[in-house]
């Protein structure tokens, strides 16, 4: 999770939904933001799929290096 992409998510997190290819969360979470009391719950969500994204990449990541070391064994 890079520091621009917290930014953004704390900024404006429909756009952080809008990029991650989920439309229907990406309206939500706009109209979340445009309330004072929706803001940090629109801006939690956001930060929860970034770090889920990687999340699975450290998991992807994982695996692959434990298929190279099974492959040289």
């Amino acid at each position: 999770m890079g520091f621009f992409n917290k930014l953004v998510a704390v900024f404006c997190p429909a756009i952080i939904l809008f990029v991650r290819d989920n439309p229907f969360g990406g309206l939500l979470a706009l109209a979340l933001q445009s309330t004072v009391i929706g803001w940090p719950i629109a801006v939690i969500w956001a930060l929860k799929i970034l770090k889920k994204e990687r999340e699975e990449a450290l998991i992807a990541k994982a695996k692959e290096e434990r298929n190279k070391s099974v492959k040289e064994s």
